[in-house]
């Protein structure tokens, strides 16, 4: 019950044009599928004289392999278009981060005058800070020296003061006296 060689052939042309199936060599392709049908037969044949057991190679076995083929191609070159959106969408992912980093390139070349300013008046502001903080050290140490004395001086000024208003408290009832005995006179 084998096909004959050019059944196989209009069998696979036929249902590869049906899939509106482009291949680089289509014959070619066509014949491949003749040879590996027809050698799979005589494999079986030879199966069966070696083992005496039958494999059955039918002609949906031969629409099987045909339609297999097609499923696969359909996988594959699905899978190849999206790895090709995605090598494109990369390369232009790329390329656009190569604009971005020459823009930035270029803005730090055009900037660089400018950093080397700020940084050079960064340098000086901070050596003048450097002088103001060593003035202002010296000023709060003069000031802490200074408050240092003016306590000492305020304690004994304090000390006189309330000799003093002891010794007012002890004169005021001798001058209320004195001011009576005035008065009296």
């Amino acid at each position: 019950h084998e096909w004959p060689a050019e059944a196989l052939y209009s069998v696979a042309k036929q249902q590869l044009m049906a899939g509106n199936v482009e291949l680089p060599n289509f014959e070619g392709s066509l014949r491949l599928f003749q040879t590996i049908h027809m050698n799979v037969e005589s494999a079986s044949q030879k199966f069966l004289q070696v083992n005496k057991r039958h494999v059955y190679v039918t002609p949906t076995s031969y629409l099987e392999l045909l339609s297999s083929f097609l499923n696969i191609l359909a996988l594959k070159r699905k899978q190849v278009g999206t790895q090709q959106h995605r090598y494109k969408v990369g390369l232009e992912k790329i390329g656009d981060a190569e604009e971005q980093v020459s823009g930035l390139q270029q803005m730090l070349v055009e900037k660089k005058p400018a950093l080397e300013k700020t940084q050079k008046e960064v340098a000086e502001m901070m050596e003048v800070i450097k002088v103001d903080k060593a003035a202002a050290e010296e000023v709060s140490d003069a000031v802490a020296k200074e408050e240092a004395e003016a306590q000492v001086k305020a304690q004994a000024t304090q000390v006189i003061k309330d000799d003093a208003q002891r010794d007012l408290d002890e004169a005021l009832p001798a001058l209320e006296v004195a001011v009576q005995c005035l008065k009296k006179l």
